[in-house]
């Protein structure tokens, strides 16, 4: 056969081995292994070839056996031509070989039984069960179906030395059926090889071009990541020559692509970091497990550039040599110029604090600047060798073990301690501290604030607070003192304006009693001595009763005590008041004016006279001592409603002032202190009106232009009834 003959053969094989794939086999089937793929592959051809080989052979079935087991045998090959399909696309599909060559094997099985052992045409089949099996499941399944055959062919043997009889419908075979059954097995055995070795190449292919395809995606994945990774891997040999250098490595370094190749480590880098590493990379070398991490300072383009500025580059070099796909010294680069920058900066700005600063990294000090090292009376070099605490006793403020087991915690924290460094040689530091990392280890920065001038002014604060506490203390003392002596004072000066108040409220009565007095002396020789003398006693015995009478209500409105009161006119109390006051107000030459309306006369109210009298004849003498002589004094009353009566009391004199207007009724409130004013007429007269459910107040709005009093108006308002007329 030519090549072009062979070529589209394999071609046609290979399109019928698609289809077939296509439509009975899943993807995750076809995805399987090489294996198990060419297992799937000859399940679904031996169920298709034993259907259709079963069909064919079928009219000797027919011949040999009754027609009962004709028909299951067309039942079954059916059932097997039909198992593919029914299967198609699912995964039970790799179980379809066990079900073919199972039931090939019950059926031979069945067949030897029925015959009485005499059916020899089944005999060259039997040694094709085992290729069977081992095709769908390779050694297992032979020796299964070897097992089987040899079982099928004892039962025969079994069967002819038994002398058992065939089925009475058994018609045997003749020689030449059993020779064409004998070939057919063998030329089926052939094809089935011839196929299966088509099977196995085109499965291996299939998987080879898979795994081929992955490993390409693979490569081209970690192609790509190398290419725009930020971290650069380089690989070279004990000797530190480059062998494979990422383009992340080379653009770290500042060369061409590929140019690294077969130059040495020190090349790119400054030869003082190199020298340093060089012990460090020996160790590593001999150490199959060995890893070392450092810093190195780049040479860009091979130090042909030297004005430009170098990377920091943080290294880590491990070693695998001993690895066949690496045999190497692997270094994976990063960029940390910034960080490094940065970190200078920060120790920088450490450097400069004016706080001390430290570093503590496993319990121990591993950085401290000159500002600390000055508050510590020491260097950064001792303290980190022997602590804060080398030249100094720490003395804790508070509870030490709180403040230690706040300063190992996790989180920031804050304390206050003084350090002895000597007599009268303290340091008060407030610390505070937080988590930081140092140089890749976990670790806690402290900063240190001298707070000694501030302690010592809180000492001298406290001092200070404390004498001032006990001067306040003497004061408070020395004040109580001054204020029961101030007590005693303002209740002697309350009986002596009790005293006086008094005396003014009697002032009146006692001078008609002195002036009756003097008048019945006078006319005592005169033919009507006696019968004035009989008055004048009369009016002494009358005056003497009023006064006893002012001192009891003067008395009672003090201690805030009720009066008895009963229904009385108002008109006589105020005609009473004019005649009490007319003798004063002749020696001042003052004139009263009485008016009162006819409906003020029908009216009666709850009251206690002589305190009433007290009221208006306080107001009247007020307004007769306003002015020097000559006052013109009104004193009129008036129904105001059905169950009020009005007293309004008006003088010509100068009034009362604007200022002095919301005080006159205040007690010990007076303009005439000078005159012997007590303050205290009017506020004892507005409380009288006030316990007889009435209201008095000054009238301070401005009189009319003509009014003939435009001087002070009181106005008295009083609760009234109607009198009983026929009483």
């Amino acid at each position: 056969m030519t090549a072009p003959s062979q070529s589209r053969e394999r071609s046609l094989l290979e399109r019928l081995i698609h289809r077939i794939d296509a439509f009975f086999l899943s993807p995750r089937l076809r995805n399987s292994s090489a294996s198990q793929l060419s297992s799937i592959r000859m399940s679904v051809l031996l169920a298709l070839a034993t259907g259709l080989l079963a069909l064919v052979f079928m009219p000797t079935f027919v011949a040999i056996w009754p027609s009962n087991v004709a028909w299951i045998a067309t039942g079954l090959s059916f059932v097997v031509l039909g198992l593919p399909f029914a299967l198609r696309q699912r995964d039970s599909l790799r179980h379809l070989g066990h079900a073919v060559w199972a039931m090939a094997l019950l059926c031979s099985a069945a067949a030897i039984a029925m015959s009485g052992g005499q059916a020899f045409g089944l005999l060259a089949f039997l040694p094709t069960l085992p290729l069977l099996g081992f095709l769908v499941a390779r050694a297992r399944g032979a020796l299964t179906a070897t097992l089987g055959s040899l079982a099928v062919g004892g039962l025969g043997t079994f069967l002819i030395f038994s002398g058992a009889e065939p089925s009475s419908s058994f018609g045997g075979s003749s020689p030449l059926s059993r020779y064409t059954i004998v070939l057919l097995c063998t030329l089926g055995s052939g094809f089935l090889s011839q196929l299966f070795e088509s099977f196995w190449n085109r499965t291996a292919t299939d998987v080879a071009d898979r795994a081929q395809a992955e490993l390409h995606t693979r490569e081209v994945r970690n192609e790509s990541l190398l290419e725009h990774a930020s971290e650069g891997v380089m690989i070279v040999d004990r000797f530190a020559v480059v062998k494979f250098a990422s383009p992340a490595a080379e653009r770290l370094l500042d060369v061409a692509p590929g140019e690294s190749m077969n130059y040495r480590l020190r090349d790119f880098t400054v030869h003082d970091d190199f020298i340093k590493l060089f012990p460090a990379w020996q160790k590593v070398v001999a150490d199959p497990d060995g890893v070392v991490t450092t810093q190195l300072r780049t040479r860009p383009n091979l130090g042909r550039d030297p004005d430009v500025e170098g990377l920091v580059l943080d290294v880590v070099v491990s070693n695998q040599l001993a690895n066949p796909a690496v045999e190497g010294m692997v270094l994976r680069m990063r960029d940390v110029t910034e960080l490094t920058r940065a970190e200078s900066n920060y120790q920088a700005l450490l450097d400069h604090s004016m706080q001390g600063i430290a570093v503590e990294c496993e319990g121990r000090i591993v950085y401290v600047n000159q500002t600390l090292a000055k508050l510590f009376r020491s260097t950064p070099e001792q303290i980190t060798e022997t602590g804060l605490a080398g030249r100094s006793r720490p003395v804790f403020s508070e509870d030490g073990d709180e403040v230690l087991e706040r300063h190992t915690g996790d989180g920031p924290g804050m304390a206050e301690m003084r350090f002895e460094f000597g007599p009268d040689d303290d340091l008060w530091v407030r610390m505070r501290w937080a988590p930081v990392t140092w140089r890749g280890q976990p670790a806690r920065q402290i900063a240190f604030a001298d707070i000694t001038l501030e302690r010592e002014q809180t000492a001298r604060q406290e001092r200070e607070n404390e004498r001032l506490a006990s001067a306040v203390e003497q004061r408070t003392r020395e004040l109580e003192a001054s204020q029961s002596r101030l007590r005693k004072q303002e209740r002697m000066a309350t009986v002596g304006t009790l005293a006086a108040g008094i005396a003014h409220q009697i002032n009146n009565p006692i001078g008609s009693i002195l002036t009756t007095a003097d008048f019945a002396i006078l006319t005592a020789g005169d033919a009507d001595g006696e019968q004035i003398r009989s008055e004048a006693l009369e009016d002494i015995r009358s005056q003497a009763i009023r006064c006893g009478k002012i001192v009891r209500s003067v008395l009672q409105f003090s201690r805030s005590e009720p009066t008895e009161k009963w229904l009385n006119d108002l008109t006589g109390v105020l005609r009473t008041a004019v005649d009490a006051t007319s003798n004063h107000a002749s020696e001042r030459e003052a004139s009263i004016t009485l008016s009162i309306e006819t409906e003020a006369t029908t009216s009666v109210t709850l009251m206690t006279p002589i305190e009433l009298e007290q009221v208006f004849v306080n107001l009247i003498q007020n307004a007769i001592e306003a002015q020097p002589r000559g006052a013109r004094i009104s004193v009129s009353s008036r129904a105001t409603a059905e169950d009020r009566v009005e007293v309004i009391l008006a003088d010509d004199g100068p009034g009362v002032a604007e200022m002095d207007a919301p005080s006159v009724f205040d007690p010990f409130f007076t303009t005439r202190l000078r005159d012997g004013g007590t303050g205290l007429g009017l506020s004892v007269a507005h409380g009288i009106v006030v316990d007889h459910g009435g209201t008095m107040w000054l009238d301070a709005s401005p009189p009319d232009e003509d009014s003939a009093y435009p001087g002070a108006r009181f106005h008295v308002e009083l609760p009234s009834e109607k009198a009983d007329m026929s009483a």
